[in-house]
């Protein structure tokens, strides 16, 4: 697989090795979703765009933010499983022999991910950039791996779902979407504001069960910039959604 330049400051212990092993299972969850769960995903996406008409706007963008939740946050009706946990339950054991323990428990740790909404409040290198959850304050040191990378801007408002990497660091599941400063403040007060709506759930189980909700909040935003403002990251072949 493609990572970046071997010069890149080590965040933590994580060997090289053990990194590529977890970006190498990280493609495989995406891969084993559109294999055995893409007509249903798809169904799920045009039921959300009858909901929420700005998808159909952003129909190639949105899908991949709503995918990353889908397959992690998303219980399937007829099992009650995320196809997250079916890839646990089903593929793990058909590769795990070829893991190493570290990344079994580190796969483990990842039933808990599920995506938020950020801004990077410094920049430090091109490829590693912190990002501070807007709901919880945590910071997390962020790292892209992708051949195609855009380096965001100081305070640019960012989406998506995160995944450790257990040397302190974080990957993107899917690349993230990103929004210009100028819009920070009012995106984040309307999410902050649905999110006190839902005064019945912790902001942490709103963003898990309803993310396409707060995504729509974020795309009205996103679709109000002129085209050439708005910052769209190309993915490899197998992300690609068949619309």
């Amino acid at each position: 697989m493609n990572t970046i330049n071997r010069s890149l400051p080590t965040l933590g212990i994580l060997e090289d090795s053990l990194r590529e092993e977890l970006l190498d299972v990280r493609d495989e969850i995406s891969r084993y979703a559109n294999a055995n769960y893409g007509e249903i995903i798809y169904d799920n996406w045009l039921k959300l765009c009858e909901k929420h008409p700005i998808f159909l706007e952003c129909e190639e963008t949105a899908f991949m933010p709503f995918t990353s939740w889908y397959t992690f946050c998303s219980p399937i009706k007829f099992n009650q499983q995320t196809i997250y946990s079916s890839f646990l339950t089903h593929h793990l054991p058909l590769i795990k022999n070829e893991l190493h323990s570290y990344t079994l428990k580190t796969l483990n740790f990842w039933q808990q991910c599920y995506p938020s909404f950020y801004y990077q409040p410094e920049f430090k290198v091109k490829r590693i950039f912190p990002l501070l959850d807007i709901y919880n304050g945590i910071l997390k040191t962020t790292v892209s791996y992708s051949d195609i990378f855009i380096a965001p801007k100081r305070n640019d408002f960012m989406t998506g779902l995160l995944l450790p990497l257990g040397d302190g660091s974080f990957t993107p599941h899917y690349p993230m979407l990103s929004l210009p400063d100028k819009l920070r403040n009012d995106v984040s007060t309307d999410l902050v504001t649905y999110c006190k709506s839902r005064w019945h759930l912790s902001p942490e189980d709103v963003i898990k069960k309803e993310y396409p909700v707060l995504l729509a909040i974020f795309f009205k935003y996103y679709m109000s910039l002129p085209e050439n403002e708005r910052i769209y990251y190309p993915i490899d072949q197998y992300y690609q959604p068949s619309l």
